[in-house]
């Protein structure tokens, strides 16, 4: 994935998982084995820190008046 790209950020951020440069096939194929062998509980916080940061910045309720007051600014 594009060091530079959204997403990238979101999971750094969110301590979600893996991130690789998007042209790097080995470094993906090393995220893939370090998936294999993490424990069920380091997978399962990245889960759950993954849940939490949709719930708290991706969600309808976290964006709705974000995007109500861009198209007021737009209106006005």
């Amino acid at each position: 994935m594009d060091a530079e790209a959204d997403a990238t950020h979101m999971i750094l951020e969110a301590k979600a998982g893996f991130v690789t440069k998007a042209d790097d096939v080995e470094m993906f194929a090393n995220s893939f084995k370090q998936m294999a062998v993490a424990s069920t509980d380091s997978l399962q916080v990245m889960g759950d820190n993954s849940r939490k940061f949709a719930e708290c910045k991706l969600s309808k309720k976290a964006n709705l008046s974000l995007v109500v007051n861009e198209i007021k600014k737009i209106i006005d």
